[in-house]
């Protein structure tokens, strides 16, 4: 029984490595696997592992690696540890020139004086103010709110004088076209008489003459009759 399975081993390793040189056909199925456009995006180490599971030997995959024209992998770079807050350099990238920081000390007296500078112009500002709005119309002996209700009064009658004015003009304006409507009606009202009268005079003479033309004709027919009866 020991026999019959050290045949078997044997025989395996004759078919999966034969002593007479690469297989062929093998090579040839693996220089068309390795270039299956289905394959390319996997590693050349995955696909040699997967042929070397199928039975191929390291010779055999080379072989068909080298007569496929696959590329073989890029080699990984390996950055050493960098200490924390610091990012590794990434292939091919720009790494910016970084300026080397002005001392912490000169920093710090810059950020003191502007402030300084900041809280003065502030102080002066707000006495500035406190003196125009408060001290300045003390001194001058008339507080300010005063003065402003007077300069509104002025305004107000200023205004009310104006609108006087305008409402005297607006009734002048309406008296004044008052007075000519009536005028014009006056004369209207003329005209249409005049107008009447000539009106009722034609009329009274196309009345006249048809009865003086109706009696001139009957008059005519008796003396037509008279003598007709001689």
């Amino acid at each position: 029984m020991t026999d019959e399975t050290n045949r078997k081993v044997e025989l395996s390793k004759d078919v999966l490595a034969p002593s007479d040189g690469p297989r062929e056909e093998l090579i040839s199925t693996a220089i068309k696997f390795l270039q299956n456009p289905k394959v390319q995006q996997s590693p050349v180490s995955q696909r040699k592992a997967f042929l070397e599971r199928k039975g191929l030997t390291k010779e055999e995959i080379e072989l068909a690696v080298e007569r496929s024209g696959v590329p073989p992998d890029k080699p990984t770079q390996v950055y050493p540890p960098q200490p924390p807050g610091i990012q590794a350099p990434i292939p091919g990238a720009v790494v910016p020139y970084q300026q080397s920081a002005p001392p912490v000390g000169t920093l710090v007296k810059i950020r003191d004086v502007l402030h300084t500078i900041a809280l003065i112009g502030g102080l002066s500002y707000a006495a500035y103010k406190f003196f125009k709005e408060y001290l300045l119309p003390w001194m001058l002996g008339k507080p300010k709110t005063e003065d402003r209700l007077d300069k509104i009064e002025s305004m107000v009658i200023e205004l009310q004088k104006n609108i006087v004015e305008t409402l005297s003009k607006i009734q002048l304006t309406l008296t004044s076209m008052q007075e000519t409507m009536s005028t014009n009606q006056e004369k209207v009202q003329a005209i249409s008489h005049e107008v009447y009268s000539q009106r009722s005079s034609t009329a009274m003479s196309n009345i006249n003459e048809s009865q003086f033309a109706t009696e001139m004709k009957s008059e005519l027919q008796t003396v037509k009759g008279l003598l007709l009866n001689r």
